[in-house]
């Protein structure tokens, strides 16, 4: 009977965040969230008002963990509103891509070039699109033109904005490769900002970053 009332009356957005970091930060985020919303009150007669641990009658919510984590960016609400996985249950999903054959090429791309997931081919868009020797952006920025957060790894390692070498490129590193460019410098932290470089055919691309 609750499964039965559930689906007559609630809806259920579903969101692809791949990253486990990243869907952690995600659901704290939210239970913060709706913690720290003055407007988001449970009913008179919610049950939870006569729970025996305070901090679940105090905020209204089922759970404790998350409550006093931070509450989701702006940065981050700008990412679930344009996700391009979102979708209502029971309905047909919009704005869904379905993945190509593995062997088909993203329209748009050089022959030859490397095998680069969607979720950063939006960077690459934006690469070719500006066309100048150096280019830099904020995390924060990069993150806007995404539509979605990078991983934490992102901010905590090097190593993710390197530039390998022949066709080991992972999806995130094939973005700005395949756009001409390569890192030139990078620097970590929640405030972190990453430097693009093109390169010429006399010129090797695949150099560590500073």
């Amino acid at each position: 009977q609750v499964s039965a009332w559930m689906r007559a009356n609630l809806s259920f957005c579903v969101l692809e965040v791949p990253e486990k970091s990243a869907r952690m930060r995600l659901e704290a985020g939210l239970i913060a969230t709706v913690n720290h919303c003055a407007e988001c009150a449970p009913s008179a007669t919610w049950l939870g008002r006569s729970s025996p641990k305070s901090r679940i009658a105090d905020s209204g919510l089922w759970l404790v963990q998350g409550l006093d984590a931070e509450p989701l960016t702006q940065t981050e609400w700008r990412a679930i509103k344009q996700s391009r996985t979102a979708h209502i249950a029971g309905s047909q999903p919009t704005n869904v891509k379905t993945r190509p054959p593995r062997d088909a090429k993203p329209p748009g791309r050089p022959r030859g070039s490397r095998n680069m997931s969607r979720k950063y081919a939006p960077l690459e868009e934006y690469l070719r699109a500006a066309d100048k020797p150096e280019i830099s952006l904020t995390f924060q920025e990069i993150e806007s033109i995404l539509g979605q957060p990078l991983p934490q790894s992102a901010r905590d390692h090097r190593p993710w904005w390197s530039n390998p070498r022949g066709s080991n490129a992972l999806s995130q590193q094939s973005a700005w490769l395949d756009a001409g460019y390569h890192v030139e410098s990078v620097s970590l932290g929640e405030r972190g900002y990453v430097r693009f470089r093109r390169y010429t055919k006399a010129q090797h691309p695949e150099a560590a970053p500073k």
